[in-house]
Order: structure tokens, then sequence, then C-alpha cells
């Protein structure tokens, strides 16, 4: 039996990537974005313990805070978006605590454009002190807001990446009517480990950095 194989203009190719939308552009000056940070516990909280409507009481062994956001250069892929700061606390902290309260920190990032037309969000992201994250998605246009089950989160950075099918609304996943204008949220969540730690040494210290939000 004879056989032939002819074989001609032999060339790797590459695939044609993803159409990508950059929802949070950390290097332009003409898409300024809007970001804040908001911290808990911070220097008054509600105390449910005696009733409904809660007393507004100060919060016991918080002796000092700070958080401080900026864009910043040398990220992975380009600028970043540092948030930072640190509580100073002592053993009074306890009684916060013990009322069922928790230490977290929130980003809030409004994001550029509607997200129609794509799949997934894709992020990168590290911290040296939280190993979790949940990401909420803010419809305030038309009052709902997406929540995800939370990211793992390391000291090294890692690229996320959040399908559209999990963020849930009441049963219902990311999909139209869109937003012009959405936001997300980013939750820190202390440890109970963290807090014992943190009272021991007098501080508790934080930073997150994210890099190249794209929606694809």
């Amino acid at each position: 039996m004879a056989a032939a194989v002819l074989v001609d203009n032999l060339r790797f190719a590459s695939a044609p990537a993803p159409e990508q939308h950059v929802v949070a552009n950390f290097e332009s000056a003409d898409a300024p974005l809007l970001y804040s940070a908001e911290l808990r516990p911070n220097g008054m909280y509600y105390d449910y313990s005696r009733s409904d409507a809660g007393e507004e009481r100060v919060t016991p062994g918080l002796t000092d805070q700070f958080v401080h956001t900026a864009v910043h250069d040398g990220g992975p892929e380009g600028a970043l978006l540092r948030l930072e700061g640190a509580y100073e606390i002592d053993d009074g902290i306890r009684e916060y605590l013990d009322k069922g309260n928790i230490f977290y920190i929130t980003l809030h990032l409004t994001t550029l454009g509607s997200w129609e037309g794509g799949n997934e969000l894709t992020l990168l992201i590290r911290s040296s002190n939280f190993d979790h994250a949940t990401i909420i998605y803010d419809d305030r246009e038309n009052e709902r807001s997406y929540y995800t089950h939370g990211v793992g989160v390391s000291d090294l950075w890692t690229r996320i990446r959040l399908p559209f099918d999990q963020f849930d609304h009441d049963g219902a996943t990311l999909g139209a009517p869109w937003t012009a204008t959405p936001a997300l949220r980013f939750k820190f969540e202390a440890t109970p480990q963290d807090i014992e730690a943190a009272i021991a040494d007098g501080v508790f210290a934080f930073e997150v950095e994210l890099d190249s939000l794209l929606i694809q």
C-alpha cells in the first residue's frame, strides 16, 4: 500500500483573545474612578443587646484607626489601587466582640460602563492580611445587589474569575436590565485569630491591592 502526506505553510497562530471591557482603569486620568473605604467598627456602633431599636455607643477598646485608598505605580499590569490602614485596640474591644459584632473593611468602587454583553468578571487581587473576600455587585439604578460566595485571597497576586452566574440576587443571576453605573463592594472580614493577635499586639494593620478589572 502506498501513502503520501503533503504539508505546506505550517505555522503557529494564537487563538483570538476574547473581547475585553475594562471596568476599572487605574491608568486613565480621562476616566477617573470613584472609590472609598468603610471600616467596622468605627468610633461609634449600635448596641442591640438591650432593645431592637439599638443604642448608639462609643466602641470600647478602639483607641485609634485610619484608612487610606490611593492609586500607585507598580502593579502587575500597570497602576494598582491600594487600600491600607490599621486599628489600634486594647482588651476592651472584647465587649464589642462579645455582642456578636465583627471587624470588616469594605472597599467601594464605581466601575466604568455597563457590563452588558459580558460573561465574567476577572481581576487581580492580593492582600497581606486577609484570606477571603466577598464581592458584591450593586445596581443602584434598579435597586438590586448581587452577592457572591467569595474568593480566596493571598499575599501573592492572583487572577480571580467570576462568571456572572455566580452573582446572586434572590435566586436570580446577574443579567438584564443593565445599569450604566454599576458598582462593586469588596468586603474583607478579620478572623477571630486575627483579632486575638491584634489585641496582644495592640494593632491590626491591613493592606489590599487590586489591578486589572475586566469584563469578558
